[in-house]
């Protein structure tokens, strides 16, 4: 439980949905919430949340790297 606390809510577990989207997927399981972000509109959930099997500290962990990697190029490689 305490690992899960840790995580809940960092930067690699939070993922932009539209407000319908993240109605329906609330508190659901990973694989619940997959079938609901193929119908997102939101190309970076689609293109890399769905392709995953499943999602563990070590997912969420990768993910957070590949956002701040992504942030840290937009905000001082421009």
């Amino acid at each position: 439980m305490e690992e899960y606390n840790f995580y809940l809510n960092t930067l690699g577990n939070l993922t932009l949905l539209e407000k319908k989207n993240n109605i329906k997927a609330k508190n659901e399981f990973f694989d619940k919430k997959k079938e609901i972000y193929k119908t997102s509109e939101i190309i970076d959930v689609q293109k890399e949340l769905c392709k995953l099997k499943k999602w563990t500290p070590k997912e969420c962990e990768k993910r957070f790297n590949n956002i701040k990697e992504r942030l840290i190029y937009f905000l001082f490689n421009q």
